[in-house]
Formats: C-alpha cells, structure tokens, sequence
C-alpha cells in the first residue's frame, strides 16, 4: 500500500561516509583547522535541512539567491521533496558566511566550513529516517507488535526494490523513456517524454502533452505547453529549430537527466528480477545470484567488494559488462534482452557496465514504538535503498484501515 507522509511524518538524515549523522536541527562545523583555512579555489562545505523541496531545486534557489550558477553546487545525493530532510553540500569557492546567510522558506542551513574537495555524487554513508505511521497515512492499522516481529523474522532484512521515485516521481516513466533509448530509438525517448500523462499531473500538463502526440507541431506546441515544463520546452524549441534532431533534442536535457533515463530502466529490471526470485521461493537461493558480499565499517552491504561469499546476496543491475549467473541469463533470454545494447551507440556517454545490488538491505537500528494515533518507525538503511518500500513491506499484512 502507498504511503501518503506529510513532511513533518517523514524525517531523512544523511549519514556521512566516515558515519556521522547529520542530524535534524542540529547546528555542525566540520571545518578545516586555522592552520589549513584555504583562501582560493576551495569549497564550502554545508549542511542543509530542508522540507518540500528537492534537492536540486534546493540548490538553485539558494544559488539564485547568492547570484551564482547551480553548476557550482553539488550533493551526494537527492533526497525526499516530501520530508524533512538533512544533507551534505558544497559550493565551488562561496565563502560560508554568505552560504549562512541565505534565507529561503523551508530551507535550513545548519552550518558551512570550507574544505579541500567537493561533495561526490554517492559520497555518503546511508541515511537514518524516522517515520509516525498512522491508518490515514498508510491505509492499515499500525500495529507495534506485529511489525517488530515481521522484521525480527526476516532478520531485519527486507526485499532491496527501488522505489517509485526512480521512475519518477509525478509520471513514473523515466524506465520506459530508458528502454527506448537502450533499444536505439531517440525519437521514441523523446516522445515519451514529452507526451506521456499520468493522473497524477496537471490537467494543463495532460491537455499539453496529449495534443502533441495527436498533433507533432513542435513549434505550436510552445505556443501551448506550460512554462513550468522546462525541461520539455527546451526539447521542443530543439525540435521546432531542427525537425528531426531527436538526439539533440535529448541533449538539451541536463546530464544527469539523462543518465536518470538510462538508470531507470536497469532499475525496472532489477525489480523485475528480484520479484521473479520472490514468486519463485528463490530469494535467499545462492544459486541465482552471481556474487555475495560482506559488511562494510557501517554495517551495510559492501557491494564494492564482491565474493564468493558473505552475508548479503548481490544482484545484477544489468548493463554491458554484467557477469550475469545462470539464472539471470534465462531471465534476459526471456526478457529478449542484449546487455551489449547497454554500450549506446548514439549515446555514447550514457553507456553503462552494470553493477551490482544487494538483494535484501538491512534495517539498522530498527525500532518500533507505538505512539499517539499509530506507530513511530526508526531505522538506516544504505545509500540507494529506500524507505518507503521498507515500510511498505513492513506494514503488507497488516489489517487494511475499512
């Protein structure tokens, strides 16, 4: 069952890779000594908490605030619109004092320093979340007991899916975009992504993307898409300048955009195979998987450092240099697949070479407490898994809400 959170139900505090949490509301300094205060091309350092924005809509505004491109801003990942949430920042040669002093609603920021590198995209340690479970935002009962003894069973593991925000979060489309693109067909990437509706978008958005799919008039249409569909627009002004150049059309995405298309497509595969090990009984078999792992200093599955054995299973994320175990390989027989397709000819930077995925993640510091109208949940999870299927699985069988 969908979760239905309101931010202030939902908290998401980043773990740093060397394992300190960045925690809500709470003021950090994790400044260079005197002796090493940098005076040029350095960074800042900072924590930001915020609530309903997400983090790369964060960064710009703080950035337009300060008078700088977001080029000069970078995390080490995105976090939950719908949450109060804490993160690691920096920004390329802005002096911390001017990072403190930005004042935007919602937006926190709990302390900068300078430092000798930028924050890495993936440089964290996990993220600790805290959530107050409620039958209104979870359509079920809450129930302390049977949750704490449902994760207690499966050894405080639980199944690894990425969650819906992967394919995302309005439309959830991005894989089908992905699988078009893999396939080599950049117009129908292109197309997707312009006309694709969901229910859940504006009525203005659904009307837009519906009359060009009908229409193709890429001039006419910015006559008519909303302005808020920035993204679109710029691939229709491509489009409307040079008919035909699906490719370009691509580009004028940002690059991360695009690798996002790419990504969502092996995620939608991972799942695929992962709910397949389910309904078979095959979760936990060794057999269908083609490497294990051990624990890193945190705790969390050291994907980084696969072997023949360890306590966690690890997955294939499919892509070109993928060393699939033999009952992967049936799956991509079936599934029609080409993992060399993964290396994009059209697109040669957003080609992929796989990786692997733990099959279960752990729930560290797990704790379940009843509270006033329901249940608080506590637990960290590694970078990339997802707390919202987490406890989703942990509420599946309890008593629906009539």
């Amino acid at each position: 069952m969908p979760l239905n959170l309101k931010p202030e139900e939902f908290t998401v505090e980043e773990i740093t890779a060397n394992g300190t949490i960045l925690e809500k509301d709470k003021p950090v300094n994790f400044g260079l000594p005197p002796h090493q205060a940098l005076e040029r091309d350095y960074f800042t350092h900072f924590a930001l908490q915020k609530r309903l924005w997400n983090t790369r809509d964060a960064l710009a505004a703080i950035a337009r605030k300060l008078g700088v491109k977001p080029s000069r801003f970078d995390s080490a990942g995105t976090k939950d619109r719908n949450a109060v949430t804490t993160q690691l920042c920096s920004a390329f040669a802005i002096p911390p004092e001017r990072i403190l002093g930005v004042q935007l609603p919602d937006v926190a920021v709990l302390g900068a320093w300078k430092a000798t590198e930028k924050v890495k995209l993936g440089a964290l340690g996990g993220n600790k979340f805290s959530m107050a479970l409620t039958a209104e935002n979870c359509s079920v009962t809450p129930d302390a007991q049977a949750i704490n003894r449902k994760a207690a069973e499966n050894n405080f593991q639980f199944p690894n899916y990425y969650g819906s925000q992967r394919f995302g979060s309005l439309r959830e489309n991005t894989h089908l975009a992905g699988k078009l693109l893999v396939e080599n067909n950049a117009e129908g990437a292109v197309m997707n992504y312009l006309c694709f509706t969901s229910p859940k978008e504006r009525e203005e958005s659904t009307a837009a993307r519906q009359k060009l799919a009908t229409e193709k008039d890429f001039t006419a249409a910015l006559g008519y898409f909303p302005r808020h569909l920035k993204p679109e627009r710029a691939m229709l002004e491509k489009l409307a300048r040079n008919p035909g150049d699906w490719a370009g059309a691509l580009r004028t995405l940002p690059r991360q955009m695009q690798l996002m298309l790419v990504h969502a497509h092996q995620s939608q595969l991972f799942n695929k195979t992962l709910k397949a090990r389910e309904e078979a009984g095959l979760l936990f078999s060794r057999e269908t998987y083609p490497a294990c792992c051990g624990e890193n200093a945190l705790g969390f599955p050291d994907e980084e450092h696969p072997a023949e054995a360890g306590e966690f299973l690890l997955a294939s994320v499919f892509g070109s240099e993928s060393k699939p175990s033999q009952w992967e390989e049936r799956f991509i027989e079936r599934e029609g697949l080409q993992l060399s397709a993964f290396n994009l000819k059209s697109f040669p930077e957003l080609s992929s070479k796989g990786t692997l995925r733990a099959a279960c993640a752990p729930l560290k510091g797990f704790s379940c407490e009843e509270a006033d109208g329901g249940v608080t949940l506590r637990f960290a999870l590694p970078p990339g898994s997802y707390a919202t299927v987490a406890a989703e699985w942990l509420l599946e069988t309890l008593k629906p809400v009539c």
